[in-house]
């Protein structure tokens, strides 16, 4: 979720293995990072902890090719519902070009570290697409929520699924990070250099 001037990110990471899911909290403002960590929060340069920085975040949210410019691809995969003043549009497609061009800026602007990142470049590089699900609510002539996820397998045994969702649009229910967060710690470095 996100909003407010300037915007603030609330994000939830959630890794589902073995019928178990963890999940993460992080909230982004400007470019600081808070991040949740076994109950604590803990404060670090989002640049320099992920390597990427806030314009790439923000630019990947506000700047949604499939909400600003779809294909016609996926113009044409579209199916209609109408229930009075509210429409569904909702779209599954096997297009792996969409399917990477969509992928591409959620698996370079979601990592927690660099080394996730690393991670994440390597189910880009290995992952075989799948499928793609798209589904949009226009209620009053206006878009109410966006929501899209890929699916990908990588080798026989795991899946992924990455996405975004979209809400709250127009309403001015800005976010704000909470104080507990902005009270966090810095974030501990390690130093792997061995001392001579």
């Amino acid at each position: 979720t996100f909003g407010g001037d300037s915007t603030v990110y609330h994000i939830t990471n959630e890794t589902s293995s073995k019928g178990k899911t963890r999940s993460s909290e992080e909230w982004v403002n400007m470019n600081n990072v808070y991040i949740n960590g076994r109950d604590t929060w803990y404060k670090a340069d989002l640049e320099k902890l992920t390597g990427h920085s806030y314009a790439d975040l923000t630019d990947a949210i506000m700047n949604n090719h499939l909400i600003t410019n779809p294909s016609s691809d996926l113009i044409k995969a579209y199916k209609l519902k109408r229930n009075k003043n509210t429409y569904t549009l909702t779209a599954k497609t096997i297009d792996k070009a969409l399917m990477k061009k969509t992928a591409e800026p959620i698996f370079d602007t979601t990592p927690q570290s660099t080394g996730q990142a690393k991670v994440f470049k390597q189910m880009q590089k290995f992952g075989k697409y799948k499928s793609m699900t798209v589904k949009a609510v226009v209620k009053n002539n206006k878009l109410a929520t966006f929501n899209i996820f890929v699916n990908m397998k990588l080798g026989k045994m795991m899946t992924v699924k990455v996405g975004q969702s979209y809400g709250n649009f127009g309403s001015h229910d800005f976010l704000k990070v909470p104080t507990n967060a902005t009270n966090a710690k810095n974030l501990p470095t390690t130093d792997n250099k061995k001392k001579k």
